[in-house]
């Protein structure tokens, strides 16, 4: 993926939503990324905002609760890490990446194994999105967690007017 390959991002709008500390949002922004950090926390945004600070990047956040998050750019790249954990909200969640990938978008989503996410991959799908899934082992605390990155995107956007 270009987050993890370093690439150039200039010129590249990013989202993520429910970014928490936005380690993922504050790596693109170190890449030349225009990003805007979303989160229901203020505290969290008051992380991010230090954070970007302390490393002379500039960010935009935004107090919401993503679910009902409607911006009215589209974004080149949606992160969201961690973010998929209420089953009855998985609809929503899949909704949400899509209504804000622009044309040719990707959407990189990070899912510890903590909740059973097939019925997120299955809405997305419904929604029309291709996922590329890669499972790999992180070292937290010590020890390997089996970690899965989806990059999903649209398959629709050729179809639609323009």
């Amino acid at each position: 993926t270009e987050l993890s390959r370093g690439d150039d991002l200039r010129g590249r709008r990013v989202l993520e939503i429910g970014c928490g500390l936005g380690l993922p949002g504050l790596a693109a922004a170190a890449r030349g990324a225009d990003v805007t950090f979303v989160d229901a926390e203020p505290a969290a945004l008051a992380f991010v905002t230090a954070s970007a600070a302390a490393n002379a990047l500039t960010c935009a956040t935004r107090v919401a609760d993503f679910f009902t998050l409607d911006l009215a750019p589209r974004f080149d790249l949606v992160l969201a890490a961690e973010v998929a954990y209420d089953r009855a909200r998985f609809a929503d969640l899949a909704a949400v990446v899509v209504r804000h990938l622009a044309p040719g978008g990707v959407a990189l989503l990070a899912d510890g194994y903590r909740t059973d996410t097939r019925a997120l991959y299955q809405a997305l799908a419904r929604l029309e999105c291709a996922v590329h899934a890669v499972d790999v082992r992180v070292i937290e605390e010590g020890r390997p967690i089996p970690l899965r990155i989806s990059a999903v995107r649209r398959r629709d956007i050729a179809r639609r007017p323009a």
